[in-house]
């Protein structure tokens, strides 16, 4: 048994949802945030480590050897978290509706994340019914258009123009507007 044994405690490594070793030995560090663990232990990222204070799951290794350290040093630090809030993040799922937003810079979570940027007519139709005011029926002469490009297949330099009094005093049309038609274009090209 190694000096560094002797002055730690055990941890019993569960792998996969079944322990494979029920001596591992290791000590606290970093505020309750990392094991230190002896040098021949057989620990990954993933693991559940299991003792007295409950479980945690190792989130990152790193790996202490070589000519800079007397080899009765050598040793692994993990970092932990307890094995509940680490799957609470893991199954975490967000959906981020965007609509007429700009993002400059990026959207980052450790879950699942569905992102839903698109419009469709109906929504278009929902907004205009809503806040269309005495200009619905030109609106809506705008959405006809809108549908018979997406039908044919047809988008020209211009056709909207004839409604371009309409979208500036409705502000609110030009996103949804974009919205709809980039994803076509894109969605078009072959």
């Amino acid at each position: 048994m190694s000096i560094f044994k002797t002055l730690m405690q055990k941890y019993k490594i569960k792998r996969n949802g079944r322990i494979i070793n029920e001596e591992c030995y290791g000590n606290y560090g970093k505020n309750g945030k990392s094991i230190t663990f002896d040098y021949g232990s057989d620990i990954q990222k993933g693991d559940v480590i299991l003792d007295t204070h409950g479980s945690f799951v190792i989130t990152s290794i790193k790996t202490y050897e070589g000519s800079q350290f007397p080899k009765y040093m050598w040793h692994h630090e993990a970092d932990i978290v307890p094995e509940d809030e680490y799957n609470n993040v893991q199954n975490a799922t967000n959906t981020f509706n965007l609509r007429e937003c700009t993002i400059n810079g990026a959207i980052q979570n450790s879950g699942k994340i569905n992102i839903n940027n698109g419009i469709g007519i109906s929504d278009i139709k929902k907004m205009i019914e809503e806040n269309g005011q005495e200009d619905k029926e030109r609106l809506n002469q705008l959405i006809e258009e809108l549908q018979k490009a997406e039908n044919f297949e047809i988008y020209k330099k211009g056709m909207l123009c004839k409604f371009s009094d309409l979208i500036v005093k409705h502000s609110w049309l030009s996103g949804a507007i974009a919205n709809y038609i980039v994803p076509m274009l894109f969605n078009k090209i072959v």
